[in-house]
């Protein structure tokens, strides 16, 4: 078992398990990472020990390190709260002497260390780049549709879609690196988009990623939509019924359409809808007055519109025959006039001429 003394220069890296003595010295730096571990180590005054890793096939007793007097000790972590016991404004206070547990790019650590009087470990988040869920949403969301990403330990973000850049570097704004979709310039087409969250610090010459994470955005065919014209009410057998439409696709399908009632077919027809969800007026549903397939009462008209990629859309309209005009009487007499004046009697036809637009007698 050998002794190493580190000094005052080059940092020195352990991620082996060792069976030497470290000794690290006023101006030396350790980097323990996974996999380190050496028999003993002891940090003194004005020595740096940076804790990112360790060795994780040791009991925790065995994995001690003594840190002395004015040393400097930092423990770098995915997240303040992966680590126990829970620090105070990311310090674990000194004096401190037991096992600390943590997640370091995502793999849990514990490790014994006991610290002098006047050293606090000061924990340093790493940089965590959360893209969220996967998101499904219609095409004519998009506008409205933000993504909500999280950035933790890093100042700045950018979205990507496929290695195109859909957002530039953008300052991280309360941990939230948001893309919103109806900021970007040109709509994202139908389909399944990787996107890209890159978290990053600036350098000299531009932006250096520390982390990355994808997500799944799936933008969907929208279903078509169409306005049908208000319920209306017509006198049976009197007034004709006129049944108006507008059409709509957000994807600029051509729409095929069925005017049913009672799952008979009434009137059809085929529409091209422009692109963007502009109405497109379709051709009036024509009932001659007095149609036995429209008897006194509510009647339902349905409207089936169809763009060959989602299921139909029913849309109704509601036609009220009604009955409300009272029947008319207009006799005529055969005889409007008895002449001579003779005092004999004449027969005479009085015909009633009576009407009622519902048929009733």
């Amino acid at each position: 078992m050998g002794v190493i003394e580190i000094g005052l220069g080059d940092p020195y890296t352990l991620d082996s398990d060792i069976a030497d003595i470290i000794w690290v010295h006023d101006g030396g730096e350790v980097n323990l990472l996974d996999g380190g571990l050496a028999q003993t180590m002891e940090v003194y005054l004005g020595a740096s020990l940076n804790i990112s890793g360790c060795h994780r096939t040791l009991g925790a007793e065995s994995q001690w390190i003594r840190v002395f007097e004015s040393a400097i000790v930092t423990l770098k972590a995915d997240s303040i709260a992966s680590v126990s016991p829970v620090p105070t404004d990311g310090v674990i206070a000194a004096p401190f002497t037991g096992t600390l547990f943590w997640e370091h790019e995502g793999i849990a650590y514990e490790l014994g260390i006991s610290t002098g009087e006047d050293i606090a470990v000061e924990i340093v988040a790493g940089s965590i780049a959360n893209a969220g869920e996967d998101v499904y949403i219609d095409s004519v969301d998009q506008q409205v549709t933000v993504i909500e990403g999280l950035a933790t330990g890093a100042s700045f973000y950018r979205w990507l879609k496929e290695g195109a850049v859909l957002l530039d570097w953008t300052e991280v704004g309360g941990g939230a690196a948001n893309l919103a979709l109806g900021a970007l310039d040109t709509a994202l087409p139908l389909g399944a988009h990787t996107l890209t969250l890159e978290i990053g610090e600036p350098e000299s010459d531009g932006y250096a990623m520390t982390a990355s994470d994808t997500m799944t955005l799936t933008i969907q065919n929208t279903p078509p939509d169409a306005s049908v014209s208000e319920d209306q009410t017509v006198q049976i057998n009197l007034d004709l019924i006129v049944v108006s439409a507008s059409l709509m696709d957000f994807d600029g399908d051509t729409l095929s359409y069925e005017w049913r009632k009672g799952g008979e077919v009434l009137d059809f027809g085929s529409v091209s809808a422009p692109a963007g969800g502009d109405p497109v007026a379709i051709d009036d549903l024509l009932v001659s007055p007095g149609d036995p397939r429209f008897p006194l009462g509510e009647n339902i008209v349905e409207l089936v519109v169809d763009d060959g990629v989602n299921e139909a859309a029913n849309f109704a309209a509601v036609v009220n025959v009604v009955d409300t005009m009272a029947p008319t009487l207009c006799p005529v007499p055969s005889r409007r006039i008895l002449w001579p004046p003779n005092h004999k009697l004449l027969p005479v036809t009085v015909w009633a001429n009576a009407f009622d637009n519902g048929g009733g007698r």
